[in-house]
């Protein structure tokens, strides 16, 4: 049997959970009613963010410091660590973020000075849009229901930067308060500039009312700090050299233009540079190209003289050869030194890069003066026309050379247009970002509803009700006679209750389960002495008293002539269930005030009648136990087939222990969820000790 009943109580009846619920669905409304409340007063005052996106592409238009190095320099540079040229795309992200592009865009657009309206909370949930602010290169410009104003220039002391202002206009003035102390801090007037006291303010427009707003002069470190939080940039794929650059903010008209500012101030910076880096070199070759004419001049002058004087030389071809020989060497070591002195600008004397091409400059070197041993052997006037000749066509092609590169870097330069290529300028975004309404209002029902069945079942659980009669009829070896389902035309609380239901719908499924019920009932009353049933609860609220209502009709229904008394002397209310005006009942008859034909009440079901408890009294177990009431139940067990008594919650009082001795069957109603086991366990226990045991028990879901 412990085994049986350990089983019931573990397992969960979906059903039953299911209609545990269904009983608290106003709480669970409620939960969800609060949870929409809350999600539109969270829409009502939060801010609106938009979101503006654009591209840009990074192309690598930089050479390799490695391309004019020999392959084995080239490949011992890069072991060193040297980079083979491109642009890293992580270093163009931080460029972005930097001062000198994302910092003048704040600076551009005043975005240093941050605005707020003095809205309290009510004025943010019935009139959330009416502050507007715009920021622009011409100032910001504030519009509402009481002021519309351009803040042309705010700039405050050091002292007060960082620190929120209060700013009160009344109509042409305007004040400036320290939020903290309530000091008066400045004063001026509208479209009129005030200077003083490291103060420099311009503020016009007008006012329509006297207004306050909390304004905020940021430091650039900080105004960074605050925008930035707004800003990303990340590349669309890897190694794409694609960047996309967005923004968030409240004013989608004004979002744009601070992510426009970002990206013509990364251009032009760009361009900059490249410009930046193309006059280094050409201001090293404006210096370079007068000491190589000058050069070249005396070279050609000394060959012409050379020439002059000896006639013309046949140079053999061994000297031919030492001379092409001699004449590509001192090219390459002057096109190096070139590389070298253009390096020498970006990198130390310690870069791998330096290191490699000091050391092809050295290799140059040694063949340089390898040629020039052979040159020194041949005789006197074929060395010397090969040394002018040398001279003459090394410097003519140096010249020619740096000329050429001299003109191009100048070409170039005016028409520079850097690495950077804006593909997607930022538009004003169509629809807000965050925060999303539709989906914040559906999640508020899913959460209110999570919410309000999480707190029914926790309810539930610490409930302990039962629900379950089959353990505990028995553990008393008491009969079962099943349960009555919930309903809510037997609920008295209900906007859909109806009296008496087994007349007026006696083919409701619950009025059968209470037929099934009353069948029970008159049959284990015809196998007592007399026919006198006690249908009493634990406990209040646990609707004995319209159960056994229509538990009375439903006998009357079956032919047997019925009599239902009221014995709840303190709280009965029988007579309301079936429409009775009386001014007599069961108190009165037992304090000799009334005559019993003036007691018993017939009612509008044929076969059965009812007595009503009568006046309330303070002392009922008084009056249970007098020679009269004994009178009256034998004089009326000889008139009626059954008779019902309506009992008193037995954990309350003890009058339903007093009636027990008349009543020859007693039936204890339990509600489901609602009585708990130690009750049933006390009543049980409480009418055992008086003499009496319970016949059946009854689980009825409704009250």
């Amino acid at each position: 049997m412990n085994e049986k009943t350990t089983n019931l109580d573990d397992t969960i009846d979906l059903k039953e959970l299911f209609f545990d619920l269904l009983e608290q669905w106003k709480l669970i409304a409620i939960c969800i009613l609060f949870s929409i409340l809350a999600a539109i007063l969270f829409l009502r005052t939060t801010d609106t963010i938009y979101q503006a996106d654009a591209l840009i592409q990074i192309k690598s238009n930089s050479s390799s410091p490695l391309a004019n190095l020999s392959a084995d320099m080239a490949a011992m540079a890069s072991f060193a660590g040297l980079s083979s040229g491109g642009s890293s795309t992580q270093g163009e992200i931080e460029l972005l973020k930097s001062r000198s592009i994302f910092g003048q865009a704040i600076q551009d657009l005043h975005l240093d000075i941050s605005i707020q309206s003095q809205q309290n909370l009510f004025e943010k949930v019935f009139s959330p849009d009416l502050f507007i602010t715009e920021y622009n290169k011409q100032g910001v410009i504030i519009e509402s229901d009481k002021l519309n104003l351009k803040i042309l220039k705010f700039n405050t002391p050091k002292d007060y930067e960082n620190r929120s202002l209060r700013l009160a206009f009344n109509l042409k003035d305007y004040v400036i308060f320290d939020t903290k102390t309530d000091e008066i801090l400045a004063k001026g007037q509208l479209n009129k500039i005030l200077i003083q006291g490291g103060w420099d303010i311009n503020i016009i427009g007008q006012t329509l009312s006297p207004t306050e707003l909390i304004i905020q002069k940021n430091s650039l470190p900080n105004a960074m700090v605050s925008s930035l939080n707004n800003f990303n940039v990340q590349e669309k794929g890897k190694g794409t050299g694609i960047l996309e650059l967005t923004y968030l903010g409240q004013n989608k008209t004004n979002i744009p233009e601070i992510l426009n500012s970002v990206l013509n101030n990364y251009k032009q910076n760009d361009i900059n540079r490249s410009i930046t880096d193309k006059n280094q070199q050409v201001d090293f070759l404006e210096k370079q190209l007068p000491k190589l004419k000058q050069e070249l001049d005396n070279s050609e002058k000394q060959f012409n003289q050379f020439r002059s004087k000896f006639d013309t030389i046949d140079v053999k071809q061994e000297s031919e050869l030492y001379l092409k020989q001699n004449i590509e060497l001192e090219t390459q070591k002057i096109q190096l030194q070139q590389k070298q002195a253009e390096l020498s600008t970006q990198y130390t004397s310690e870069h791998p890069a330096m290191h490699a091409i000091s050391a092809q400059l050295e290799t140059i070197e040694n063949k340089i003066n390898e040629t020039n041993e052979k040159i020194k052997k041949l005789p006197e006037v074929q060395r010397l026309y090969l040394q002018y000749y040398r001279d003459v066509e090394i410097k003519n092609k140096l010249y020619t050379n740096l000329l050429g590169t001299y003109q191009s870097l100048n070409v170039a330069k005016a028409g520079e247009l850097g690495k950077v290529d804006i593909i997607d300028y930022a538009l004003e975004p169509v629809k807000p970002l965050k925060p999303r309404k539709l989906i914040i209002l559906i999640l508020s029902v899913f959460v209110g509803g999570f919410i309000g069945v999480l707190i029914a079942l926790v309810r539930n659980m610490l409930n302990s009700g039962v629900r379950n009669l089959t353990p505990v009829a028995e553990k008393y070896s008491i009969k079962n006679f099943g349960s009555i389902n919930e309903n809510i035309l037997l609920n008295s609380q209900s906007k859909n209750y109806m009296h008496p239901l087994a007349v007026l719908e006696p083919s409701n499924l619950v009025i059968e389960q209470i037929r099934t019920l009353a069948t029970a009932i008159h049959h284990i009353s015809l196998t007592k002495p007399q026919a006198i049933v006690q249908m009493v609860g634990a406990t209040k609220n646990t609707g004995t008293s319209i159960l056994i209502a229509n538990v009375a009709i439903t006998l009357a229904q079956m032919n047997v002539k019925v009599l239902l008394i009221d014995t709840d002397l303190r709280y009965g209310q029988l007579e309301n269930y079936f429409n009775i005006n009386t001014t007599h009942g069961l108190t009165d008859y037992l304090e000799d005030k009334a005559q019993l034909n003036n007691v018993i009440v017939r009612t509008q079901q044929s076969n059965l009648d009812i007595i009503s408890h009568g006046q309330n009294h303070t002392n009922p177990t008084s009056l249970f136990s007098t020679a009269k009431m004994t009178d009256l139940i034998e004089q009326l067990a000889q008139n009626y087939d059954v008779i019902l008594l309506d009992g008193s919650p037995i954990v309350d009082v003890s009058d339903s222990q007093i009636l027990a001795k008349y009543a020859a069957t007693n039936i204890l109603v339990t509600r489901f969820n609602h009585t708990s086991v130690d009750e049933i366990d006390k009543t049980v226990e409480s009418f055992k000790n008086s003499g009496h045991r319970f016949d059946a028990m009854v689980l009825n879901f409704s009250k």
